[in-house]
């Protein structure tokens, strides 16, 4: 199985005020985040982490890296330092991957993106990075725990959560029906 989450900031007190998370401390998040983990995965599994894993120094983010079940994939965030790179990764750390999950094509970036490779014939867009405050369009949604009750997700949970909160879930499309042109008009015209 292939399971997806983000935005978990191992090791950052100021995450929890930063975005309202209900733990007491630091020590508590970080348990709590390996816990609700470990309780859906299985060392067999995938696990895709669409950015912003942990803070701090190797030695401690290794101790938590380790204790998280299955094998741990890394698309790279804005707060991913060498530290998080350095780790004992399943595949080298990216910033943009597009797999199959059973039949799909999946999309995985740390950023939202309003157009995605193969949204036109059906790819899916995973994503972090906006802690559940930018809503999805069409085939896409933020995976981070913030949004998921601080658990990893399937695509199936993703895709029927797209169906139900992106209204145009069967009918996005980014593009306009003719080119924007932000040149100054020619004289005369």
């Amino acid at each position: 199985m292939i399971f997806y989450s983000a935005d978990h900031h191992f090791g950052k007190e100021r995450i929890i005020e930063l975005v309202g998370r209900p733990f007491g401390g630091v020590e508590e998040m970080d348990d709590q985040l390996v816990k609700l983990h470990n309780e859906r995965v299985e060392r067999s599994d995938d696990v895709w982490f669409l950015g912003d894993f942990g803070h701090g120094n190797e030695k401690y983010l290794s101790r938590i890296f380790n204790r998280l079940k299955g094998r741990k994939h890394l698309i790279i965030g804005n707060h991913d330092r060498r530290e998080v790179l350095r780790l004992n990764w399943s595949s080298a750390p990216k910033h943009k991957a597009v797999i199959k999950d059973g039949d799909r094509t999946v999309v995985l970036s740390h950023y939202p993106e309003r157009s995605w490779d193969k949204m036109y014939r059906g790819a899916f867009h995973l994503f972090g990075h906006t802690h559940g405050k930018l809503p999805g369009v069409g085939r896409s949604t933020d995976v981070g725990v913030d949004a998921w009750d601080y658990r990893p997700v399937t695509a199936d949970e993703a895709i029927e959560r797209m169906m139900v909160y992106n209204e145009d879930f069967d009918t996005y499309a980014p593009e306009q029906d003719s080119v924007i042109s932000y040149a100054p008009s020619a004289p005369g015209m």
